[in-house]
């Protein structure tokens, strides 16, 4: 993958393409952040235990 880059980065006419590539990257992570990532409000909340059912007791 390096390599590409690199090769990417010696041509004037594709360098463009590396810097294009890189703020869609950027733009990307942004959203990501803003609408993508799960808050705390979206978590479901812990689900507790039931307490044991002991023998001899009706369910």
């Amino acid at each position: 993958m390096l390599f590409i880059f690199v090769v990417l980065a010696l041509f004037p006419d594709t360098r463009t393409a590396l810097y294009i590539g890189a703020a869609w990257l950027v733009l990307l992570s942004i959203a990501y952040r803003l609408w993508g990532r799960p808050g705390d409000d979206a978590r479901p909340a812990p689900a507790t235990p039931a307490p044991p059912h002991r023998q001899g007791e009706p369910a």
